[in-house]
């Protein structure tokens, strides 16, 4: 089962981690999220201006060296979006995941 994460926290928000780290346990999760906070606009869609994705590196919301460097999430893919969670949801949809389950 492949399993889309989106959320209106940012990508380097923990909740968002933690959530990846129990839905690892029924499938593969795909993290797709904005590139920083945006609560209260989360079904706001950017209409003229480019958005732009980029991979995330799993791991880095962690501090290298300490007891959660990596977080223990590999391996799972991860989007950044310079744009609002529905910016990121449209993205994820149409172009970078394919065959969502959830």
């Amino acid at each position: 089962m492949k399993i889309l994460v989106i959320n209106d926290d940012g990508i380097t928000s923990p909740g968002i981690w933690a959530a990846v780290r129990a839905l690892r346990q029924v499938g593969e999760v795909v993290v797709v999220a904005p590139d920083r906070q945006q609560s209260g606009v989360g079904a706001s869609l950017t209409l003229h201006a480019p958005v732009k994705a980029g991979e995330w590196t799993v791991g880095q919301e962690f501090q290298p060296g300490s007891e959660n460097e990596g977080g223990g999430l590999y391996p799972v893919s991860a989007f950044s979006v310079e744009g609002t969670p529905a910016d990121s949801c449209v993205l994820a949809l149409e172009n970078l995941v394919k065959d969502v389950d959830l």
